[in-house]
């Protein structure tokens, strides 16, 4: 049983026809977008910017355009590649906010009044459902704590190592640990600027009393002081209708939210991408597609296994889809694998895809090794990749 299944049952759904479901709500034939306009490596700053204009509108779709460094859109039309990347390069960065605290994979809420006051919460998790409904990236960094508190679960019971900040955390252990009631009060007094903020200070009279009072700190610290920033975060989760949905069928979330044990596999990609043969049966190009195929399916174990430089099946994902998981409702249109030949492109010697159509196109050639090199080269030195 997995350790956040509730006392009583639930409707277990597939997860990807619940994100399908979802995913339908966003009018993809809108008249207008939402046009975010994104300069690489400033992803969650010019999401605050498009998120926070009064047009904004989280049910249409999103219009994404990559700056370069000299102020040209990278591509004038987002059919869905721009927006998978984007997605994911804001979900990497919205990750790492200083509104969560914890483990990078296992994120907590961080009370910041100041966000609080601003509504980053909302923002934050009004960006996190786009991402996930608009974009098919699932964020995987969640703690259990944070999850069962967005699904109204019982809480967990609280310990030390949950204290974020190290010299708080380094005063409660001394209180935890003392020995005698005058190691306890002693101890107590080297925290009575952070007890008195919790409203925690007291004088104790026994052991049993430096006991509970434990209890209220971490409880306090872990579920009271982060309620208001938690109701802001819930209102902005439920863009779309995400939030209902996470409480009635938290067990399918799991796999989004929580920190991922399924790694991506060689037969995942060969098994996602379909050939598409050009050239006639029988003839020499259709022999050299066969051939680049086989190729393609023996450089990804290569991978997988680490034979490839510092090249991983994420990256070959990201290179043809924008994306580094395959999505829980799957792509709306089949990826398809197609073949570059010479002596109809001179200058097909390199991979190229379209993270639109998702497509990736592999050159063809007579030796497994100057592929192998072409593959590396062309997937290794894209600029896809982003910070995360």
């Amino acid at each position: 049983m997995s350790p956040l299944s509730p006392a009583i049952s639930e409707e277990h759904l597939d997860i990807g026809d619940i994100m399908r479901s979802l995913q339908s709500r966003v009018r993809q034939r809108a008249v207008t977008a939402n046009q975010v306009n994104v300069l690489r490596g400033e992803e969650f700053d010019c999401a605050v910017r498009a998120f926070s204009r009064s047009t904004f509108d989280p049910q249409s779709r999103l219009d994404v355009v990559f700056v370069d460094e000299s102020g040209i859109g990278e591509g004038a039309v987002d059919e869905g590649g721009p927006t998978r990347e984007f997605c994911r390069l804001l979900m990497g960065q919205l990750q790492e906010h200083h509104i969560f605290e914890g483990p990078s994979e296992s994120r907590t809420l961080a009370l910041d009044s100041v966000a609080l006051h601003n509504g980053m919460y909302r923002l934050a998790g009004q960006m996190l459902a786009v991402c996930l409904i608009q974009g098919g990236v699932s964020p995987h960094f969640f703690s259990h704590r944070l999850f069962r508190q967005l699904c109204g679960l019982s809480p967990l019971e609280p310990s030390i190592e949950e204290v974020a900040d190290p010299e708080l955390q380094d005063k409660l252990r001394k209180i935890a640990s003392a020995g005698t009631l005058e190691e306890a009060r002693e101890a107590i007094s080297g925290a009575t600027d952070e007890l008195s903020v919790m409203g925690a200070l007291c004088y104790l009279n026994s052991m049993a009393q430096r006991d509970e009072l434990m209890t209220a700190i971490l409880e306090f610290y872990t579920e009271g002081r982060i309620h208001a920033a938690l109701q802001q975060f819930k209102e902005g989760l439920n863009t779309l209708g995400l939030l209902d949905e996470l409480v009635v069928h938290h067990t399918s979330f799991e796999e989004l939210f929580l920190k991922s044990t399924v790694e991506l596999t060689a037969a995942d990609i060969v098994g996602l991408f379909k050939p598409q043969f050009t050239s006639p049966r029988g003839s020499h190009k259709r022999r050299q597609e066969s051939r680049a195929v086989a190729f393609w399916r023996d450089w990804l174990l290569e991978v997988e296994g680490g034979d490839a430089g510092l090249i991983s099946l994420p990256q070959v994902l990201i290179f043809a889809t924008g994306l580094k998981r395959v999505p829980a409702m799957g792509f709306q249109t089949q990826p398809e694998l197609h073949f570059l030949h010479k002596d109809v492109d001179e200058l097909a010697v390199f991979p190229t895809a379209n993270t639109c159509s998702l497509i990736i196109r592999i050159p063809v050639s007579s030796c497994y090794a100057p592929f192998k090199f072409a593959m590396e080269m062309g997937i290794g030195s894209s600029d896809q990749f982003g910070l995360q």
